[in-house]
């Protein structure tokens, strides 16, 4: 465009309403291309699921919520051991009034007295009822002595497959919302 208005092929004015012009279509070309992109979905034949993906606010979503968690089920949301912005850290901060509410709670879930401290197997998981959602926690990682959590190809994959029979066997019949883990 600026090479029509060098060559004055196109005068200032002109040159301005076509870029308009440009920046509106291109607008309205990427709407239409990336709407699809809010939720897609796919049946798997086999057993008759219908997986949902959608892009947007996890907890918004009608449901029960998967959260990966670490496997000693910490509770203490501190931006050291868990920070607030996980999916972990907000559902403790939404659910519980404090940390020591949700290590009752959580202790309960696992029929633990209050003094344990505990490293569930790859995959451990509780189903969790809060104030405002309902949650299956799930034990993938473990914490090093700088609090980096991670967790090994093999673990992780046992852990999912836990996960997945644990839910199978207590869901509701609710729909199940699953991050990305």
């Amino acid at each position: 465009l600026f090479s029509l208005q060098l060559a004055n092929i196109a005068p200032n004015k002109t040159l301005g309403y076509l870029i308009l012009v440009f920046f509106v279509l291109s607008i309205i070309i990427s709407s239409v291309v990336n709407w699809p992109l809010k939720a897609l979905t796919a049946k798997i034949n086999a057993t008759g699921t219908n997986i949902r993906i959608k892009f947007g606010d996890f907890w918004e979503q009608k449901g029960e919520k998967i959260i990966g968690v670490t496997r000693c089920f910490s509770a203490t949301v501190d931006n050291v051991i868990i920070h607030t912005n996980t999916l972990h850290g907000s559902f403790i901060r939404r659910n519980f009034a404090n940390n020591k509410e949700a290590r009752i709670r959580i202790n309960a879930a696992l029929n633990l007295t209050d003094g344990d401290e505990t490293v569930f197997e790859p995959g451990k998981t509780i189903k969790l009822t809060g104030s405002k959602d309902t949650a299956f926690l799930v034990g993938v990682t473990t914490l090093d002595e700088n609090n980096r959590a991670s967790v090994e190809s093999n673990d992780y994959f046992l852990a999912l497959s836990r996960m997945w029979e644990y839910i199978r066997q207590r869901n509701g019949g609710e729909e199940i919302i699953c991050p990305l883990l």
